[in-house]
């Protein structure tokens, strides 16, 4: 039987080093092109039991808009962290009150830069936070 690329017979294969998780960011599957033991691309994601926060990210469009124009905004690009996101609040900047979801629509009154803010929170009640210039001609 075929042994997985990325297992060598004299490599420790829990991928683990110092203490801390690793994941493999990048494998070769041509037998001539692994690296040699200890050689492996690794990514931190920190030690046993630290909680990762999660990423807030978002998609803004049209960019730039119109009065009147539906803005759609999408944080299908946040990264959860330890904690899966519960939440999704959205401020536009134009003194609206916040609204909740994942992906949003809305439209602006009046021409002028706003400042659209992204704030996620997840299930410990931890938040992270993101901003978005747009602006409407």
């Amino acid at each position: 039987m075929a042994q997985p690329a990325f297992l060598w017979p004299d490599v420790d294969a829990s991928l683990s080093r110092d203490s801390t998780w690793s994941t493999i960011t990048e494998l070769e599957t041509d037998p001539d092109q692994l690296p040699a033991p200890g050689g492996w691309v690794e990514e931190e994601r920190g030690a046993p039991g630290d909680v990762i926060p999660a990423t807030a990210a978002f998609t803004v469009s049209p960019s730039p808009a119109t009065v009147s124009e539906v803005v759609t905004v999408d944080a299908g690009t946040s990264v959860q962290g330890t904690y899966p996101i519960k939440t999704f609040s959205w401020d536009f900047g134009d003194s609206g009150p916040a609204i909740t979801g994942q992906t949003m629509t809305h439209s602006y009154a009046i021409a002028g830069d706003y400042t659209i803010t992204l704030t996620i929170t997840d299930a410990a009640g931890g938040t992270a936070q993101t901003t978005r210039q747009l602006t409407v001609a």
